[in-house]
């Protein structure tokens, strides 16, 4: 409804309609189950992955949802939650693959079900920057399979801008205008870096300060391991 027609927020009725929203969708998950087993003779198991910040960020009786969802399925025998590998310690046929093979579809969460959002006329400059980048990334990893010291750390550095610039928040905030000149900003200074750093490793002539600076800069992936770009590993 406008804002001038919105009544004052009830946290307990929020509360309430979030316990019947989690009793329709546990509902409707336990019909999917009887469905399928009917229909197989085999218990299934239900993949139901989402965006984490869609149930606080967006919606911010999520968490009561959540809570609800868990207690409503902890009181049934005809559910029962599971992580993937739980899953596949129950049913060791599958992780034998037992001759299933999955092939995603080609979808997203996008306005229209597919790539728009992140492809349109505002914001496909950004794709051939990295797909360049990628391609002497994985060239460098080739050319330096075992590196070690200041030349390991540059190329794991190269890795995290990289992979930095590949968010795909970036051309979304371009195509919805919410922060472009930061998203703008964000991959020509990443994408900058890089090429910066790369060139320094492909002469021979890393600088350490600089090394270290972009260390403190783009610091996400501590973990990072540059031959994961090397398709020969």
């Amino acid at each position: 409804v406008p804002l001038d027609r919105k009544e004052p927020y009830g946290p307990q009725a929020a509360a309430q309609r979030a316990a019947v929203h989690a009793s329709h969708f546990v509902g409707r998950r336990a019909d999917q189950v009887r469905r399928v087993l009917s229909a197989t003779g085999v218990t299934p198991v239900i993949v139901s992955p989402y965006d984490a910040e869609l149930f606080g960020h967006w919606w911010f009786e999520g968490p009561r949802f959540l809570d609800a969802l868990f207690r409503q399925v902890a009181a049934r025998d005809d559910l029962l939650f599971v992580t993937p590998s739980e899953s596949l310690r129950r049913r060791p046929e599958l992780s034998r693959g037992a001759g299933q093979t999955g092939s995603p579809a080609l979808s997203s969460w996008g306005d229209g079900g597919y790539f728009e959002v992140w492809l349109t006329g505002s914001n496909d400059w950004v794709y051939p920057h990295l797909h360049r980048a990628e391609a002497a990334l994985v060239e460098a990893a080739a050319d330096h399979l075992s590196a070690d010291g200041l030349l390991r750390r540059a190329l794991d550095q190269c890795a995290r801008q990289l992979m930095l610039a590949q968010g795909s928040d970036w051309p979304f905030l371009i195509y919805a205008g919410t922060a472009r000149d930061y998203a703008t900003g964000r991959v020509t200074d990443l994408m900058s870096r890089f090429q910066r750093l790369l060139r320094q490793v492909r002469e021979g002539s890393i600088d350490p300060e600089l090394l270290q600076e972009y260390e403190w800069l783009d610091d996400a992936f501590p973990e990072m391991d540059y031959r994961v770009f090397n398709p020969m590993r």
